[in-house]
């Protein structure tokens, strides 16, 4: 107890002479960080892309233990459905918007 007394003299001492101990706003140093760390976030991390708009440039499927349809759509590359593999062609533009894929314009006539 009696460290106490004296720290609390010490302070009252220190903030009857005008000097007081600089401490950071803790709430600005809680707020940079939650900011930080929304802008590093990435909230598509283990799920499929949240939105994604562009033209299809290349199409293939892997082979493996599971076929995956695969779409090449502004240098990057997306799995897709199997249906919605086979109805895209290159050159069309589509969308997927985190719940449906859907083709947005034709790139010319369909090849069937």
């Amino acid at each position: 107890m009696d460290w106490r007394r004296r720290s609390a003299r010490l302070c009252e001492a220190q903030a009857a002479a005008g000097r007081r101990h600089p401490t950071p706003p803790r709430l600005a140093v809680v707020a940079v960080v939650l900011a930080l760390a929304a802008f590093t976030a990435d909230i598509t991390i283990g799920c499929a892309p949240a939105y994604v708009y562009g033209v299809v440039a290349q199409k293939y499927a892997s082979t493996g233990d599971r076929m995956t349809w695969i779409l090449r759509i502004e240098d990057e590359f997306y799995p897709v459905p199997q249906d919605f593999y086979n109805r895209a062609q290159l050159g069309d533009t589509v969308k997927f918007d985190g719940r449906a894929w859907s083709i947005v314009k034709r790139a010319g006539p369909t090849l069937r």
